[in-house]
């Protein structure tokens, strides 16, 4: 697994994986959702014992073709990011905090926090609301792996301010880095 999370920093990941494999440890896509990869890859990654890395291409990966759920952010991706953080959290629980596999998911699950933080700004006030909530239930597993500044400046929110400043805040940072950034 500290193979795989090495080859997630370094190149946007690509795997074959054996049909045995998938079947032998029941890793189907779960259905229904946008980014079933995102829940797919975290329950392989935790099973797999052997990895091999290679710069070969396997696919195109086109990200930005019109029409492409990955183009644009809507309310789904934000409920589905929950359902994938509840499935980690689950995954979580079946290893001993302090493991590869553990530090791992707790990381993804950070990640996906800090996404949807950013990503509520699109919701209503209504939906905005269960969000909050939602982001509550799974920030104390979280708050300890964010890391980097944007990791740090997110911490520090959360604790002084809770979730709902906190968010606000942070889109505001956001909006001034990226005018910096013009």
């Amino acid at each position: 697994i500290m193979a795989a999370m090495a080859f997630e920093k370094i190149f946007q990941p690509r795997f074959a994986v054996k049909r045995d494999f998938l079947l032998k440890n029941k890793l189907m896509f779960f259905p229904g959702i946008y980014h079933e990869d995102e829940e797919w890859t975290q329950r392989m990654l935790c099973a797999i014992e052997e990895i091999d890395v290679t710069k070969e291409f396997f696919y195109q990966y086109r990200q930005c073709r019109e029409g492409a759920i990955t183009g644009s952010i809507k309310p789904k991706h934000i409920w589905d990011t929950f359902t994938i953080m509840e499935r980690t959290q689950g995954l979580m629980e079946s290893f001993q905090a302090g493991t590869m596999q553990y530090t791992y998911l707790g990381k993804r699950m950070a990640q996906m926090l800090l996404g949807n933080i950013l990503n509520t700004r699109i919701l209503n006030k209504e939906q905005r609301k269960t969000a909050f909530s939602e982001m509550e239930r799974f920030l104390p597993l979280c708050i300890d792996y964010f890391t980097g500044l944007k990791g740090k400046s997110a911490r520090f929110c959360i604790r002084l301010f809770g979730i709902k400043t906190a968010c606000y805040l942070l889109w505001g940072m956001r909006k001034i880095v990226n005018v910096l950034h013009r």
